[in-house]
């Protein structure tokens, strides 16, 4: 792996990634550092193949010689983002400046060996690198986003829902023996959150919280530039949340077998609702097992079932994130998934019930925005943990996020 790990080096380098094209004359102002030292910095960079000349800038008020401008270049510099899914597998090659260089998807089934998949990972891997011509000392890491809790120490999931064959098997050692490249496992509602924070939405804020819907309900929690994983890394876990309706008083959108919110506010609880309201003879279009996609449709075009239960999922879950709101307080909500994207009526039922609350202060100052990155977001955040992780100060657990190099000494 090529070397910077010099401080002074680092913050240069970040610099120059977060404000390019940029001139030594501007970074030297910008990082407190003498002309000759960002010249030598910068000399140094260029040999290691990190730097490239850009043009020139536009010439002071008192006239002379243009500037050279500086940027990294895109390529030098790479990331492999794995997201590990129920029924999918996303492998991409990203760059350092969040470039999707190479993209594939393929099947997953939930219950086949760890091993077995690992095996396909790793070779699809091998493929990409060599297909884009990338060398070893040009990748940073592999990054690894999946459901459940993660023990990052030690590279595995502790405890997984989804994914049940996965929980407590060696992800990280197995891809470290195949590729001598650090690892770095992020569950995968938290790798979108960082997704968000680095490269989407959320850039221009410092606090974040991101709710996303799915195979369950999960959110990612961003506090003063820095991720919140909690003490045993079950920050944002709110589809554990036990305090669901009594039997006696459950709608057909709580079935017997839902025993937290994550059951009830999922795809499969949303088609598993339909179900029980066909059997209850309420009125719909829908036949038994329809798609997610097709009650969408169905909720937007009047079907009453469909509307009912979309707009109960979206009153529901404004309830969670209104919680959130007040316990966090954070000027961004993010809301993520093919609900928020798709169905009207379960977006507008979500919002007008926010909009609800009592307490006014944190409704009437947060942004509530759909996410941006869409199915790239995990991959990009895994991405971002890597270069995170790169640009950390030497004998420091501090990263050179955003503006901070400019008072990292």
């Amino acid at each position: 792996m090529i070397n910077v790990r010099e401080v002074n080096k680092i913050r240069v380098l970040k610099a120059i990634l977060d404000n390019q094209p940029i001139s030594r004359a501007s970074l030297a102002k910008m990082l407190n550092l003498s002309r000759a030292a960002v010249t030598g910095i910068t000399q140094r960079l260029m040999e290691l193949g990190l730097l490239q000349e850009v043009g020139k800038g536009d010439s002071t008020s008192k006239g002379g010689r243009k500037e050279v401008l500086l940027s990294v270049k895109p390529n030098a510099l790479n990331a492999i983002s794995v997201e590990i899914e129920k029924d999918f597998i996303k492998v991409a090659l990203i760059n350092i400046v969040a470039e999707i260089r190479d993209y594939l998807e393929m099947e997953n089934d939930c219950d086949a060996e760890p091993v077995d998949v690992l095996k396909e990972i790793a070779d699809q891997i091998s493929q990409m690198i060599e297909r884009n011509n990338v060398s070893k000392d040009q990748i940073l890491g592999i990054g690894i986003a999946l459901p459940g809790i993660i023990e990052y120490k030690q590279g595995y999931v502790r405890e997984v829902a989804v994914l049940k064959k996965w929980k407590l098997y060696p992800i990280a050692d197995y891809l470290k023996k195949v590729f001598d490249l650090p690892v770095f496992l992020e569950n995968n509602i938290k790798a979108l959150t960082i997704g968000e924070f680095h490269y989407g939405i959320a850039k221009e804020y410092t606090d974040v919280v991101v709710v996303s819907i799915g195979d369950g309900i999960g959110s990612g929690i961003i506090l003063n530039n820095g991720l919140v994983r909690g003490y045993f890394s079950s920050a944002g876990e709110i589809g554990y949340n036990e305090n669901i309706p009594k039997k006696e008083l459950r709608p057909i959108i709580v079935g017997e077998d839902c025993k937290d919110w994550g059951d009830i506010l999922s795809h499969n609880n949303l088609i598993k609702s339909i179900n029980r309201g066909i059997d209850k003879g309420l009125e719909t279009s829908l036949k038994k097992n329809s798609t997610v996609e097709e009650i969408i449709q169905a909720g937007e075009n009047g079907d009453k079932l469909a509307f009912y239960v979309l707009k109960k999922f979206g009153e529901y879950l404004a309830s969670i994130c209104y919680n959130m709101l007040l316990i966090i307080n954070p000027p961004v909500l993010i809301l993520s998934g093919t609900l928020f994207e798709k169905s009207s009526v379960f977006k507008e039922a979500l919002l007008e019930r926010i909009h609800k609350g009592l307490l006014r202060a944190p409704i009437e100052h947060v942004d509530v925005k759909e996410d941006s990155l869409k199915d790239k977001g995990a991959i990009l955040g895994v991405a971002g943990i890597i270069y995170d992780d790169f640009f950390k100060l030497p004998h420091s657990s501090e990263s050179l996020t955003r503006s901070t190099y400019l008072s990292s000494k």
